[in-house]
């Protein structure tokens, strides 16, 4: 954190939410080699960036050969295996049943036939299981097995959802048409729409609407900082931002039940806040299929009950790259050691003393992005 950043943090109201997830989608274009370079044996099996977790929806186990779903750490078997089998997808490997629930490791990773090789198209993109966790995991030759997979359903608990309709609290989803997936591993698509327009009103959580969960990669919500003259509700191909809405309201990432704002803040939409908002999706496509329609979105909680105050996202990082003038040609590399991290931490510094750390992440992962929630402490001088 720069010394910038860090009079900012000391001139916040008492209360401040950290995205940590939507920090990184910006710096995610400039960054992509360096990200993937961090997971390198995913793509030295078939669908590796494709193993789902065994009892969570809509949530992936990147860290395939290890016990904890980010990666690191203690190994299951199948990663035991892998670097046994010199970390390369061998025949005799294909063919090991590491989990021992009676599928191979091709069979279960779309492999059966045990042909694949790095840079091709596996046989099957779909049905994918994990080749390290023993399946289904309540059956008696799995029980003794399985013991390292928490299901934590992560249920959206938000205490503004039960607060009583007769009081106000109203909600709406706001979801694209269907959208046909292109071919392309990558692609953006946006879609302004109008918030309500017949209350002053705090928005207090949001929850995902979630369509085609096998190329949906991610969700931001923006309010419109600059009038909207183009027609609301109508889909276009963007990239990852507009000029005209750039404040952030909410996200959602793989992972992720929803958002819920601590209980004395709130996001001003209506007529005395947001009147125009845009919604934005990542797609990822990586099998470049064709075939994938999608019409995903975002469910948003408002009331008429405003809290005590108006809640904003602080976006900390190198959000800015000046180009000096009269350059033809402007080039800023980033580079990464094979001995760096991907670490983010956040804290909070008043008149230069440190007061403690308001959030960290010893390792950041873009696909699994962990919130923070904290309550900074009242300023007495």
């Amino acid at each position: 954190m720069n010394v910038l950043e860090r009079q900012i943090i000391q001139q916040l109201n008492p209360y401040i939410k950290t995205y940590f997830s939507a920090v990184l989608l910006y710096f995610v274009p400039f960054y992509l080699s360096l990200v993937q370079s961090f997971q390198p044996y995913q793509t030295s099996i078939p669908n590796g960036y494709n193993v789902p977790h065994p009892c969570k929806l809509n949530y992936m186990w990147r860290g395939v050969g290890h016990q904890v779903p980010k990666g690191g750490g203690e190994r299951n078997q199948f990663g035991i295996d892998f670097s046994n089998a010199g970390k390369s997808w061998t025949v005799d490997f294909c063919q090991k049943d590491s989990d021992g629930d009676g599928k191979t490791n091709g069979e279960e990773l779309g492999d059966p036939q045990c042909k694949w090789k790095v840079g091709e198209l596996p046989e099957r993109t779909t049905n994918i299981t994990h080749p390290g966790i023993c399946e289904p995991l309540d059956s008696e030759q799995c029980m003794n097995e399985t013991q390292f997979v928490s299901c934590d359903s992560k249920q959206f608990l938000c205490d503004a959802l039960h607060e009583p309709a007769i009081r106000g609290m109203k909600n709406t989803t706001i979801k694209f048409p269907e959208i046909k997936i292109l071919n392309e591993e990558t692609q953006y698509y946006c879609m302004y729409f109008n918030f309500p327009m017949d209350g002053d009103y705090h928005m207090v959580a949001n929850q995902p609407f979630i369509d085609n969960k096998n190329v949906l990669h991610h969700i931001l919500l923006f309010g419109c900082d600059q009038p909207v003259t183009e027609e609301p509700n109508k889909p276009w191909r963007c990239g990852m931002g507009s000029y005209k809405c750039f404040s952030l309201l909410g996200i959602w990432a793989v992972g992720m039940a929803g958002e819920c704002m601590h209980n004395l803040t709130g996001f001003r939409i209506g007529y005395r806040g947001y009147t125009t908002g845009m919604i934005q999706v990542h797609y990822n496509n990586p099998d470049k299929r064709d075939d994938f329609t999608d019409s995903s979105g975002l469910t948003i909680h408002y009331t008429p009950n405003r809290r005590q105050y108006d809640s904003r996202v602080l976006m900390l990082g190198q959000m800015y790259l000046e180009i000096p003038n009269g350059k033809n040609e402007y080039q800023v590399i980033g580079e990464c050691t094979p001995e760096c991290r991907r670490q983010m931490k956040v804290e909070h510094i008043r008149n230069g003393t440190f007061l403690e750390d308001i959030a960290v992440d010893e390792v950041y992962s873009y696909d699994s992005p962990v919130q923070h929630q904290y309550v900074l402490k009242p300023y007495i001088p």
